[in-house]
């Protein structure tokens, strides 16, 4: 009856649609071949169309209860004994330094969603899909607020991955070089303050610079008049 799957129903439906590669995001591909088989079994067990959907995409996630249903009566193999998946789109050419950069940023991401998939018992692209880490590859955001501005990183994907998306990303992204040093003003030296030598014929000093200062003429009796100029009497 609708709502609970017989063994034998399960069993028809697999063997019905198990040669159909599903989508990358876990769905049932809407080719008119497809749609005409999955209208054939929603006719023949009194379901909708979406319920055979449903079903399919069921039977291939390994912690669902009707994959374990279908491996437990030998209607289809483990995941691990399982044809292998199609081979994953490559990471784009490196062309330069910084395509090189993002390429390995890209590898990384990889194996960490494959770590993640394994210990949390689900296919890679449910934790992340191909097209969004190679986005994040690209940005390289080192901070929480900067994944946030990657198409296809919601909520739930940020509490649960954000933070070791963002610590891949840190200790990959390259450093940055120190801005080199401005020019000199114009007729400014590099030699320290402290050794320039001082005038022999006296010195007053001002922060960073030497003064020369005439001497009193010897004998002048006012030390607070100004000396004579040469050749006033």
């Amino acid at each position: 009856m609708p709502g609970q799957w017989p063994l034998d129903d399960s069993k028809a439906v697999w063997h019905a649609l198990c040669h159909v590669q599903l989508q990358a995001d876990g769905e049932l591909p809407g080719t008119q071949e497809v749609n005409a088989v999955v209208a054939r079994l929603a006719k023949r067990f009194g379901r909708t169309n979406g319920a055979i959907r449903s079903r399919i995409r069921h039977m291939h996630d390994t912690s669902h209860a009707a994959y374990a249903e279908l491996v437990n009566c030998g209607a289809r193999q483990p995941a691990s004994n399982s044809a292998p998946p199609p081979p994953r789109p490559a990471a784009p050419p490196q062309t330069a330094a910084g395509d090189a950069s993002g390429g390995n940023l890209y590898s990384a991401l990889r194996s960490f969603r494959a770590k993640r998939a394994q210990a949390d018992g689900v296919q890679p692209y449910h934790v992340v899909h191909d097209s969004v880490l190679q986005k994040i590859a690209d940005r390289c955001p080192t901070s929480l607020d900067e994944l946030k501005l990657v198409n296809g990183i919601g909520m739930d994907k940020m509490n649960t991955y954000g933070s070791e998306i963002v610590r891949i990303c840190q200790e990959s992204a390259p450093a940055r070089p120190a801005a080199p040093p401005g020019p000199l003003p114009q007729g400014a030296t590099t030699t320290p303050c402290s050794k320039r030598k001082t005038p022999a014929t006296g010195s007053g000093t001002a922060t960073g610079t030497t003064v020369a200062v005439a001497k009193r003429p010897s004998g002048w009796p006012y030390a607070s008049s100004p000396a004579p100029k040469p050749g006033i009497p």
